[in-house]
């Protein structure tokens, strides 16, 4: 067994090391995904084979010299699919920031404007049907499009523009107890910036430590602030509330632990990223039950993601417990949110075979998004940018593969058509651009010739 944890290990530790290396010449997008994947599925059941199994609240139901021969496999497979198709120079990912910045500059007006208005659609989404409510909320991730390029433009000037939408992401998780989007952008947004800037190591250690801190304060606060929802308390003043609590509980010391960062608090951390847990649960029940599904769950995925409520009344919606209570091998209730994830999917439809297959297939529907958003770049460099609402969700491990496709589908199509809009607009705008200069060019030859 320690054979696997220590394979499984290297294999985690080259992923990590794999995006820091990213971060030093690119938008390490890709390399952030496929760190987060080796986390989940590698690295946090890693330590927690080493932890005694009466500490765990989430044992694993496999072994390791079962479960992970399965997860390598499967990440492997997922590392292929992604870099299948390649997009021809320049890089998507090695944008030139010069001419982000020039494109920003030419049209300053509509990032505002897709800030602004993108704010707007997320706060009057909610008071619609579910399904104009999704669209308009996928409108309003032009938000963050238009922040990331203003910030490119001019860090200086527009940084109150980005911490502005950073806190209102914040501001917006209070209300709910749920912080996933929160973390997202703030990650997506140290990754652009760590390539605008190109701070030097060190700088880029201390943003990695504060980091960590963070995420451990957060995973502190978060049950005792949702405790407080329960009760009909939220906001900031909550919150902090909440946090100093955490943190004096953590801090408490006795004879076996002591200080923030004590064995329990690091366990829980691990824990709620080890999507490895539902998948050997998964793996166990399967083999148990023989009940595999070949394409029927990928059938009623596709139908979730393509086909409106009108025309599929009876389709899965994003947090539907059905599958995972059926598959996993345990029972969730409305009030707790879990999903099977790719790769316990692939295992659901055809076994060992299935997970690997499934995964390079999700490893594929990036690449061909990045080849999709690549075209885009081609109207504006700095379209490159709607990588990041487009994959925010299928970058997160734990969410269903329903909810990924739908999110990618519908965001394709929703931002085709703003890209059709606005490649004409540009065109006649540089248009209108060339025909300013060339008067201005005549009249300074005259004045010249004079």
């Amino acid at each position: 067994m320690i054979i696997w944890v220590i394979l499984a290990s290297i294999f985690g530790i080259f992923f990590v090391i794999n995006f820091f290396n990213g971060l030093k010449n690119r938008v390490a997008f890709r390399e952030f995904f496929l760190m987060m994947y080796a986390i989940n599925f590698l690295l946090s059941p890693a330590i927690l084979y080493s932890v005694p199994e009466q500490l765990l609240v989430y044992p694993m139901k496999l072994t390791a010299d079962i479960y992970f021969p399965y997860a390598i496999a499967a990440i492997i497979s997922m590392y292929i699919g992604l870099y299948t198709l390649q997009t021809p120079p320049p890089p998507i990912f090695r944008p030139n920031i010069n001419l982000l910045r020039i494109e920003a500059t030419l049209n300053e007006s509509i990032l505002k404007n897709w800030i602004y208005a993108g704010m707007i659609l997320n706060l009057v989404s909610r008071f619609f049907p579910s399904e104009i409510a999704f669209f308009l909320y996928l409108l309003s991730l032009l938000r963050f499009v238009g922040g990331f390029g203003l910030y490119a433009l001019d860090a200086k000037k527009y940084s109150k523009h980005i911490l502005g939408l950073l806190f209102y992401e914040f501001l917006i998780s209070l209300t709910t107890g749920m912080f996933h989007d929160f973390l997202m952008w703030v990650i997506f947004f140290t990754i652009f910036y760590l390539y605008i800037k190109k701070p030097s190591f060190l700088l880029k250690i201390g943003i990695f430590a504060a980091g960590i801190i963070f995420f451990f304060l957060l995973q502190n606060t978060k049950s005792g602030y949702r405790a407080a929802i329960s009760e009909g308390r939220s906001g900031i003043g909550v919150f902090a509330e909440s946090a100093e609590t955490a943190a004096e509980a953590s801090l408490e010391t006795s004879e076996e632990e002591t200080g923030f960062f004590n064995t329990a608090s690091f366990i829980g951390a691990v824990t709620r990223v080890n999507q490895a847990w539902i998948l050997a649960s998964t793996i166990d029940n399967m083999d148990r039950t023989q009940d595999f599904q070949g394409l029927s769950n990928i059938k009623k995925y596709a139908e979730a993601a393509f086909l409106p409520r009108v025309l599929a009344p009876d389709k899965l919606t994003a947090g539907d417990k059905e599958l995972f209570n059926r598959f996993s091998g345990h029972h969730i209730g409305n009030n707790t949110s879990m999903g099977l994830g790719i790769f316990a999917d692939g295992y659901i439809a055809y076994g060992f075979f299935g997970l690997v297959i499934f995964s390079y297939f999700f490893g594929l529907v990036f690449s061909l998004v990045f080849k999709i958003v690549y075209g885009w770049t081609r109207i504006s460099p700095f379209f490159f940018l709607f990588i990041f609402p487009i994959l925010n969700y299928a970058v997160r491990p734990d969410c269903e593969v329903q909810t990924i496709l739908g999110h990618i589908v519908k965001s394709i199509l929703l931002f085709s058509l703003v890209m059709k809009y606005y490649s004409g607009f540009l065109v006649r705008k540089r248009i209108a651009l060339d025909q300013i200069f060339n008067i201005e060019k005549k009249n300074f030859i005259k004045k010249s010739d004079v």
